[in-house]
């Protein structure tokens, strides 16, 4: 069975995902890339890298002419499954509409075989940043969703409120509390995510994706405009 490949690998270290259906060149361009530090896994083509894959930091090195499955559907199915890892295809039929084509479906770059090595190299690192870059922000989100977990439905409320700009006095309005109250379930909230300051708990919220509430005004457009 296949794998969720959106799994996190145990290797730390990036990965470069090489997926070619010529043993040369999956052999030499291993080779090349390791002499340059980087770590490689190698496949014979889409089918093995779906079995075989386990995927963390890295890139996805995919070439674009291979029998039964091709680049195109490789990186189709990527999508399907939900992972991230840019991608960059390669290809010595390389033209202007299949690099269009890998464009549009979210490749980050389109390499045409033989490729220079100090283009490779570039490329390879740029991607690998941007994988790195990814995790810290999916690692971030999920820190800040974990701690915002902690906080009662009230407080949630209240915090939305906030983002939204809206004063102690207007939650209170909003919720038919009083602003002490307001200000009680604040101090709480604070001391529940373990933060010194109002700003870190708006951050948090931020990074976790926390929307704001709709202030009263906003609320009776919407319904008019419904």
């Amino acid at each position: 069975m296949s794998p969720d490949l959106r799994g996190e690998s145990t290797i730390l270290q990036p990965v470069v995902h090489i997926i070619d259906d010529d043993p040369s060149v999956r052999a030499s361009t291993s080779y090349l890339l390791r002499s340059h530090g980087f770590a490689t896994q190698i496949y014979s083509g889409g089918e093995e890298f779906f079995v075989e894959a386990r995927l963390g930091m890295g890139c996805i090195l995919l070439d674009l002419r291979m029998p039964d499955m091709d680049g195109f559907a490789v990186q189709a199915e990527l999508l399907r499954r939900g992972v991230d890892l840019p991608l960059i295809i390669m290809s010595g039929h390389g033209d202007v509409r299949s690099a269009v084509k890998a464009v549009k479906l979210g490749a980050f770059e389109f390499l045409e075989k033989p490729f220079q090595e100090n283009l490779l190299v570039a490329t390879i690192e740029q991607a690998i940043a941007i994988s790195l870059r990814d995790q810290n922000r999916r690692a971030q989100r999920s820190e800040a969703t974990a701690r915002l977990a902690r906080l009662s439905k009230r407080e949630t409320q209240i915090l939305r409120g906030l983002l939204a700009g809206m004063t102690n006095k207007e939650i209170a309005r909003r919720f038919e509390i009083s602003p002490r109250t307001v200000e009680m379930h604040r101090a709480n909230m604070m001391r529940d995510m373990n933060c010194d300051a109002l700003s870190d708990v708006i951050r948090l919220a931020i990074e976790a994706e926390l929307e704001p509430l709709e202030r009263a005004g906003e609320a009776d457009a919407h319904e008019l405009a419904a």
